[in-house]
């Protein structure tokens, strides 16, 4: 696992792709580096931390501030945790509005709860806002 960083009562995780913060008891806001292909091995470390982390219905951002792509492999698995409950995308140009070109149409039997927030228009504060809603129903 990796080590854990405290700052105001939210701990960040750092990964090689990039980190993960722990927002609230069932929100995680997970940010990838720039330039980055996510790989099959990268997803499985990615939700065995999750897990670890969420026993019950949880939520995440995707802060979509970096340029990054998925294998093939990734896209037919990423995000399919049991109790991700909604994803809220934070994005910073409409080319990422959404998870990826292709995971969403591999992943659409999934029917993942995804909404998409302006990261210039209070983002973070409407995505939270909206994924403790949808944890709430």
């Amino acid at each position: 696992m990796p080590n854990p960083m405290q700052q105001n009562h939210i701990t960040t995780y750092m990964f090689n792709f990039g980190y993960i913060r722990i927002v609230s008891n069932n929100i995680a806001e997970i940010t990838v580096n720039d330039n980055i292909e996510i790989d099959l091995e990268m997803v499985e470390e990615f939700d065995n931390f999750l897990m670890a982390q969420f026993k019950e219905n949880f939520g995440l951002v995707i802060n979509k501030i970096n340029s990054y792509t998925f294998s093939y492999e990734a896209q037919l698995c990423i995000l399919s945790l049991c109790n991700l409950k909604a994803i809220a995308l934070v994005y910073y140009c409409d080319s990422k509005k959404q998870l990826a070109p292709h995971v969403e149409s591999r992943r659409e039997s999934d029917k993942l709860n995804v909404k998409a927030f302006s990261g210039f228009e209070m983002g973070h504060q409407s995505a939270q806002k909206w994924l403790n809603e949808e944890l709430n129903k």
